[in-house]
């Protein structure tokens, strides 16, 4: 009898054992079936490369697609709406070239704490684009925006606008003529205010988005009196461009102890700059490093 109750109990502590594997098991394949789907928007990108691919070199932002959008449901503010959105995105793609803010404090309820919010951001990433550059000795020559809108929302004087803002950054080497591009794909919502009705302004109070440049923004503090964002670093003359990474490379991106993304190395530029694809953004010729600390990207085997 002892034998056989010694027998039960290893059976039964088999079983619980087996259990707790097995529900793991099946925990850790949901979380990484809602990791992936995190990571991809969905969106058909290849025909939005397609549509990139036709855009003209300028500095604006392009209108709406308000094609998938019916008739009946179009927000009669959207002319107006669609003016104020361009404006704002032309001016923060200058202050991403020249460092110059003012202008931007004209789309922005800084009268509220989102509003604050989302204006500093707004100045921590033209900040840290700017020194990522100087301190590579990259100039950028245009940085392009096309807005294409998925749906918009009203309720009152309250909008919600769901759109993709697709990038396209244009630069040299310093000291070099060879033209180089990377482009990226950004989904946004964005909500405003109408400030007053019969005139149909706006002001931007969140504008909520995933961004490549959130790993290394905290180190800029801004007090929302800024005209102009300067230089916080300088060229340096002995910056070196890592030479581990080969084309075709898979690298991963680690932010604590997980990995938020991976990517392939797709080739490099011009100077040697090693660039990357990734399906998070869209990411196309993608300088490696760009919006993050180097010592957070590593091989991937």
């Amino acid at each position: 009898m002892p034998n056989d109750k010694d027998n039960k109990s290893k059976i039964a502590i088999k079983n619980i054992i087996f259990k707790v594997f097995y529900y793991i098991l099946i925990i850790n394949l949901f979380a990484y079936f809602f990791y992936c789907i995190g990571k991809v928007h969905p969106s058909n990108y290849v025909s939005k490369n397609k549509l990139l691919n036709s855009i003209n070199i300028s500095t604006s932002v392009g209108s709406f697609d308000n094609s998938n959008i019916p008739e009946d449901s179009i927000d009669p503010y959207e002319d107006e709406l669609n003016t104020f959105i361009t404006s704002a995105f032309n001016t923060r793609n200058d202050g991403f070239l020249n460092g110059k803010v003012s202008r931007l404090y004209d789309y922005y309820g800084t009268s509220s704490a989102n509003g604050q919010y989302s204006l500093s951001y707004e100045f921590k990433r033209i900040s840290y684009l700017r020194d990522w550059a100087l301190e590579r000795a990259i100039i950028f020559t245009s940085i392009n925006s096309l807005v294409i809108i998925n749906n918009i929302i009203r309720n009152d004087n309250k909008i919600i606008v769901d759109l993709d803002e697709h990038y396209t950054f244009n630069y040299i080497h310093n000291k070099q003529v060879a033209a180089n591009k990377f482009t990226l794909t950004i989904p946004h919502i964005l909500t405003l205010y109408t400030t007053d009705k019969s005139n149909n302004s706006f002001y931007i109070d969140k504008d909520y988005y995933s961004d490549i440049f959130n790993d290394d923004l905290d180190n800029y503090i801004f007090t929302l009196s800024e005209v102009t964002l300067p230089y916080t670093t300088r060229i340096n003359p002995n910056y070196e461009v890592s030479s581990s990474y080969k084309e075709d490379d898979i690298i991963r991106f680690d932010k604590s102890f997980f990995t938020d993304h991976k990517a392939i190395i797709s080739g490099y530029d011009s100077n040697g700059y090693p660039l990357i694809d990734s399906n998070l953004f869209n990411i196309s010729n993608m300088p490696f490093d760009l919006g993050w600390k180097e010592k957070n990207i590593k091989l991937s085997y």
